[in-house]
C-alpha cells in the first residue's frame, strides 16, 4: 500500500486531499483484510454479566424485603392468615426470638430495615467503584467511546439561543469604540530596546519531524476530525514528506 500510495501523493495539493488519500488507503486495506471500519457492532442481544458479589448483595436485600413484607402483614392486620403465621413462626425459630412478642418483632423489623440502609450503601460504593473500573479501562482501550458516554451522561439544560445583533452589539460596544492611549510610554521603549533583535528564522517542518512527532502517538487512540487513527500515519511513511512540505507552506500562508 505505501508503493501504491506514493504514486498518488504527487497529486495531492493540499493537506485535506492527503488526509483523502491516508483515508482512502486505510479503508482500502481494511476491505482486503476483511476488517471492519468503524465500531464494531453490538448484539442486541447480549446483556451484560452481573458480578457474583453484587449478585449476592442483591438477593440477600431481596430476601430482607420479603421478611419485613411478612412481618409488616401480620402486625398490621388483627387476623393474618395461617401461612402468615407459620412464615412468622419460622422467622422467630431462626433468628432466636421471643414468642408472641410484639416489641420484639417490631425491634427486629427495625434492625431488618436498617440493614437494608447498609446493604445499599454497600452496592452503591461497589458500583461506583466498577464504573470507575470500567471508564478507567475504556480510557485506555477506546477513549472515543470513554468521551462519548461522558457526553451523553451530562443533560444540557435548555438556553435560549442568542440572537447574532444581540451578540454583535454587546462585543462592538467594549471593541468597536476605538481609543487613543496617550500614557502608553512603554511602548515606544519596547520598540526602541528590540528594534536591533534578529528576525526569527522561517520554520522550516522536515520528514523527520514528522516521523518523531507521531511515533509517541498511540495507534488506535480515537481520530480527529480527519477520522484517521495515528496507526496510518505511522505506517504509510510515503506520506511523511509530502506532509512536512504541504505544513510548511500551510505556517507561511497563515502569516
Amino acid at each position: 500500500m505505501n508503493r501504491a500510495l506514493s504514486q498518488y501523493l504527487p497529486q495531492s495539493l493540499s493537506l485535506q486531499d492527503t488526509c483523502d488519500l491516508i483515508y482512502c488507503a486505510a479503508a482500502a486495506v481494511c476491505h482486503v483484510t476483511g476488517l471492519r471500519i468503524g465500531e464494531m457492532a453490538r448484539s442486541s442481544n447480549h446483556k451484560p454479566q452481573i458480578p457474583p458479589w453484587k449478585r449476592r448483595l442483591e438477593n440477600k436485600i431481596k430476601d430482607i424485603r420479603v421478611t419485613i413484607g411478612v412481618l409488616h402483614t401480620y402486625l398490621t392486620n388483627d387476623n393474618p392468615s395461617n401461612r402468615t403465621k407459620r412464615i412468622v413462626n419460622d422467622i422467630i425459630r431462626q433468628n432466636n426470638l421471643e414468642a408472641g412478642s410484639v416489641r420484639i418483632l417490631r425491634e427486629f423489623m427495625d434492625n431488618l430495615k436498617q440493614k437494608i440502609a447498609a446493604l445499599g450503601c454497600r452496592l452503591r460504593r461497589y458500583n461506583e467503584s466498577e464504573k470507575r473500573r470500567k471508564q478507567n479501562k475504556q480510557f485506555i482501550t477506546n477513549q472515543k467511546l470513554f468521551l462519548r458516554a461522558l457526553s451523553t451522561q451530562k443533560e444540557e439544560p435548555d438556553r435560549a439561543l442568542v440572537k447574532a445583533d444581540e451578540m454583535y452589539n454587546f462585543w462592538n460596544n467594549i471593541w468597536g469604540n476605538e481609543q487613543e492611549h496617550q500614557d502608553a510610554y512603554w511602548i515606544k521603549e519596547e520598540i526602541h530596546r528590540t528594534q536591533d533583535l534578529p528576525k526569527m528564522r522561517e520554520i522550516q517542518i522536515t520528514e523527520n519531524d514528522i516521523k518523531q512527532a507521531v511515533s509517541s502517538l498511540g495507534n488506535w487512540k480515537a481520530p480527529g476530525i480527519d477520522k484517521i487513527q495515528a496507526y496510518w500515519w505511522k505506517h504509510l511513511t510515503h506520506v511523511h514528506a509530502v506532509l512536512a512540505i504541504q505544513l510548511t507552506q500551510a505556517i507561511k500562508k497563515s502569516r
